[in-house]
């Protein structure tokens, strides 16, 4: 039976007298067969150590690879999230050949051997680790993704303070042309406020923050406008 104290071991009876046990460092069979002095002199059938050996033994094998594989994808996990300029599309496309190539469902026709193979790879912990391997770089390609969707946003923002800066000044201009301000008047208007609300815009880009800021503006540029109307 698998101790319940030692959760990297497991045994299981494979068939009629056979008996395997695997771990984290390696795998214990034990095969015995008892016959009647008359029919054998020994009690041991020394055919079953090749058996155990050409098949078997493959068995932990290919669990031990695949150990060693999660093990190579665990440690550029851990340089992902360090953060030490390692892209995490690389990473994952390798994670993602190795789970369609190397990660066996089974690796014999007699279900014996896939129990061993079975028994492997809970020893191992493959399950366990290809499931936080999955965590680890779904989290990371979620950090680049937000980390590229928050570049993107800070880049729309200082175009919107250019748009929004170019229309004010030209706002200006179409007042002043409309009520024949004079050149100083209306290009001091035109520089003092579309600089201003671009700078705004760029110190403020969140909409709440900076709704105050545009009517305080919008208050100051009827102001001048108003000024310009009656004395201009």
């Amino acid at each position: 039976a698998r101790p319940v104290e030692l959760d990297t071991s497991a045994s299981e009876a494979l068939y009629t007298n056979h008996v395997a046990a695997y771990s984290g460092l390696g795998a214990c069979h034990l095969a015995a067969y008892q016959y009647p002095p008359a029919e054998r002199k020994g009690t041991f059938d020394e055919e079953r150590v090749f058996v155990l050996q050409n098949k078997y033994a493959f068995a932990f094998l290919i669990a031990l690879s695949q150990r060693l594989m999660i093990h190579w994808f665990l440690r550029q996990s851990q340089e992902l999230r360090s953060g030490h300029g390692v892209p995490a599309t690389s990473p994952w496309d390798q994670f993602s050949a190795f789970e369609a190539k190397g990660y066996l469902i089974d690796v014999s026709r007699r279900e014996s051997v896939n129990r061993c193979y079975r028994m492997a790879q809970r020893s191992q912990r493959i399950h366990q680790t290809i499931g936080n391997l999955h965590r680890v770089y779904r989290d990371r390609l979620a950090s680049q993704q937000l980390s590229g969707l928050q570049e993107t946003q800070k880049h729309v923002g200082q175009i919107e303070t250019i748009v929004i800066g170019f229309y004010t000044t030209e706002f200006c201009h179409i007042i002043g042309e409309i009520f024949h301000f004079p050149a100083p008047w209306m290009l001091g208007g035109m520089l003092v406020f579309g600089l201003t609300a671009g700078w705004l815009v760029y110190l403020f880009p969140a909409k709440g923050t900076l709704l105050p800021w545009i009517l305080a503006l919008v208050a100051a540029m009827a102001l001048w406008a108003a000024y310009g109307i009656l004395h201009c």
